[in-house]
């Protein structure tokens, strides 16, 4: 292995060339882009050509390059389990799924078992559990049973359009026009969840020590493209708001309230390179305590964590097993909001 971390991206949309390769432009010690592949081979060779790297149509030529150390999944969610799976069982150190890490459970349960056998270390990019700002106020609340009333709310601008905004590519990939908009119904709603809400469910798990029971009581489309969730289990309440508006102000936010302190984390867009949510805690004891101002948002501190892992100065950070529950919880929330909304029941 080199002293840099040789890195081969599985697909060059817009999540490439906004969020990945400035993040690793900022890591140049670490990380040397050596593969960028996607069926479009334009978009391909505009993401290449921006770090020297090569560009390819196939995903085998990624795989079976030496010089790849870490593969960066960043394809449509329904190819993630085929691509990671490939990826394990071509022996590459360090995989990083974007999320969700597969659409079923089987699928991720497939994953976990490619993976044991590979010894490859598994990353997902819930950006927001690496964000500075979530590390140190988790850290800091203590017992999660304490939590009464979790907040999950997260507005933005079109993703095509707030891709747009945030940089500037010399090919739009094909298919790259966004989906996401349209009215929520039942028969979208698990997407919309997998989607969207996947980026802040595993800190709302955090707070839930009995997610298994987790139930969604309420779920109800938002005009004109957004969807809002009720869950309760036992005595805590979890709402979960997801909506896509069409100006430029995201809201990003999370919350926790408890018995006796409470917990506001504003995230920025995710498209911006603009350091670290602003965490506000208070508490009877400590008064209130701002985690905020650090230079590094979750997407770059995922990254160095990556490094770590690729040359084996860390055994692990969030485990295999933390993923897979993150999925379960998903996944469950998910099914049952479905339903709710008069889905068909999933066999």
């Amino acid at each position: 292995m080199s002293v840099r971390l040789g890195v081969g991206f599985l697909g060059a949309g817009a999540v490439v060339h906004a969020i990945h390769l400035p993040a690793l432009a900022r890591m140049p010690e670490d990380f040397i882009v050596r593969r960028v592949m996607d069926i479009d081979p334009a978009a391909a060779r505009a993401a290449a050509e921006r770090v020297g790297a090569r560009a390819t149509g196939s995903v085998a030529e990624v795989l079976a390059d030496p010089s790849v150390d870490v593969v960066a999944v960043c394809t449509p969610p329904p190819l993630h389990a085929a691509h990671i799976v490939a990826a394990c069982q071509a022996g590459v150190s360090v995989v990083l799924c974007e999320k969700p890490l597969a659409t079923t459970l089987d699928e991720a349960l497939a994953i976990a078992a490619a993976a044991a056998s590979s010894r490859t270390h598994i990353v997902v990019g819930a950006m927001h559990l690496f964000d500075p700002a979530w590390v140190s106020a988790r850290a800091a609340w203590g017992d999660a049973v304490s939590a009464v009333l979790i907040r999950s709310s997260i507005v933005l601008p079109p993703n095509d359009l707030a891709q747009s905004w945030a940089t500037e590519r010399a090919h739009a990939a094909r298919g790259a026009r966004d989906t996401s908009l349209g009215p929520v119904d039942a028969a979208n709603l698990a997407a919309r969840i997998l989607g969207l809400s996947i980026h802040d469910l595993p800190l709302v798990r955090a707070f839930l020590p009995g997610w298994r029971e987790a139930r969604v009581v309420a779920a109800q489309g938002l005009h004109p493209s957004g969807y809002g969730l009720v869950v309760r289990s036992g005595a805590q309440l979890v709402q979960v708001v997801g909506s896509f508006r069409d100006y430029w102000r995201p809201e990003w936010e999370f919350e926790v309230v408890g018995r006796d302190r409470r917990l506001h984390i504003d995230f920025g867009p995710a498209w911006v390179q603009a350091g670290g949510g602003r965490a506000t805690l208070s508490t009877p004891e400590g008064g209130t305590r701002v985690f905020a101002d650090h230079p590094e948002n979750g997407y770059l501190r995922e990254w160095r964590h990556i490094a770590e892992l690729g040359r084996g100065l860390r055994a692990a950070g969030i485990s295999l097993r933390e993923h897979l529950d993150d999925m379960r919880f998903a996944t469950l929330i998910a099914q049952q909001a479905e339903l709710l909304l008069g889905g068909r029941p999933r066999p």
